[in-house]
């Protein structure tokens, strides 16, 4: 993921938030200035609860987050938001 960011000219940040667990765990930021969370998980992955629970207290905020599962995944996540 990390290297089709920078293709791509996007900003991405490993997330470490101390006493919030189950955050997102990547930011990146767009050249347009849109930053996205991003939960990278392998293709057979599954959220945690308290994952799932940071993940709808971000969406209640209108924040754009996104579970990115595998290689396809992250190509998926690309041209779906238009990068």
């Amino acid at each position: 993921m990390k290297s089709e960011a920078r293709k791509r000219g996007c900003l991405f940040y490993k997330f470490v938030s101390p006493g919030n667990d189950g955050v997102p765990d990547r930011i990146l930021i767009t050249k347009n200035g849109r930053v996205h969370f991003i939960e990278l998980k392998t293709t057979k992955g599954h959220l945690s609860p308290t994952q799932q629970v940071q993940i709808g207290r971000l969406e209640e905020h209108n924040a754009q987050v996104c579970v990115v599962r595998g290689k396809e995944g992250v190509i998926n996540f690309f041209e779906e938001a238009g990068l």
